[in-house]
């Protein structure tokens, strides 16, 4: 798998999303042949090879469009949704049918976000066996192609084991870090303390060491590890076709769920609202949701900024509920 290749395929893909999108978000075929197809070629598939990519046949629901095969065995289906449609409200008819032919791993797809999923595990609900999504234009390539690379023709046959190796990774680097006999937080809650002592606190201020930990805990996986990103749906479906938001009567159509709060931002700005003399706007007693400059206070800076037409940044990096709160 060529990874100079697949970026370039990903860059026009991205472009086209852009420039096609009230395209994409009813034509389902246009989807499949702009930008699956490429994708699959880029990850090594031969789409024109029956032997390799197998096609749907009808239009029954819950049919895969694409059947990913090596060896004459069936590894991966794929199933292609327009725009309009949140993949995670699809699962169950794809998961049937997969369970039915007893292929193991789905993938379902609207162009944009891109879900991973087990058809069967003793004892998990079909969400519970979610093993990784992606945002094609909100995700790094890094994570893009770590992912896709998976369902690649090279790596589908490695599938299993290299579940299985992120999973004990994983487990692993939580173990070492955030679990409650982690060197990390006992070393961290003893510097801390002895910061507590040595500035003579009052002693009715001063935090036990069980509030201490909690502390450390929260602020390591607050800061140093981040939220993991959340595919939700926008809060508002308008006549079952197309996600966005109504402002004053004003629909304004949205992808994502950072779009709540860039998109609400900009009917501000051109509402003449939201100008540089109203920042910062904040967030928090630390974080700043608009500044002036990608930045939080004490110059953290921020995890997701998006920069506005009027040259302002705004914080992105939260779930669809805080979006929505905010």
């Amino acid at each position: 798998m060529n990874l100079q290749n697949f970026e370039i395929v990903l860059k026009e893909v991205k472009k086209r999303l852009i420039d096609f999108k009230d395209e994409y978000y009813k034509n389902e075929r246009a989807i499949c042949t702009q930008i699956i197809e490429p994708l699959l070629s880029a990850l090594d598939w031969d789409i024109y090879n029956p032997k390799e990519v197998g096609f749907e046949k009808g239009t029954e629901e819950g049919i895969p469009d694409y059947t990913l095969k090596k060896n004459d065995k069936v590894f991966l289906y794929i199933e292609v949704k327009n725009l309009s449609k949140d993949i995670e409200s699809q699962l169950t008819q794809i998961g049937k049918y997969c369970y039915g032919e007893g292929v193991m791993y789905a993938a379902i797809t609207n162009g944009i976000n891109w879900l991973l999923f087990k058809s069967f595990e003793e004892g998990k609900s079909i969400r519970e066996r979610v093993i990784w999504k992606i945002n094609i234009q909100e995700d790094s390539e890094e994570r893009i192609f770590k992912r896709l690379q998976t369902i690649s023709k090279e790596g589908i046959d490695n599938l299993d084991i290299l579940l299985e190796k992120e999973k004990l990774l994983e487990q692993t680097w939580n173990d070492i870090f955030i679990s409650s006999d982690s060197n990390l937080i006992k070393a961290m809650l003893g510097v801390i303390k002895n910061k507590l002592i040595s500035g003579k606190q009052i002693e009715e201020l001063m935090p036990s060491d069980e509030e201490v930990e909690e502390f450390v805990r929260m602020k390591l996986k607050e800061n140093f590890f981040g939220q993991q990103p959340v595919i939700e749906e926008p809060p508002i479906t308008i006549s079952g076709e197309r996600k966005g938001i109504k402002i004053k009567g004003e629909f304004i159509p949205i992808d994502s769920s950072f779009e709540i709060l860039t998109q609400t931002a900009e009917y501000l700005i051109r509402q003449k609202k939201l100008t540089k003399d109203k920042v910062p706007i904040k967030a928090g007693p630390r974080r700043y949701l608009i500044n002036s400059k990608p930045e939080h206070r004490n110059n953290n800076r921020m995890r997701a900024p998006k920069r506005l037409s009027n040259g302002l940044y705004i914080e992105t990096h939260y779930s669809t509920n805080r979006c929505i709160e905010y």
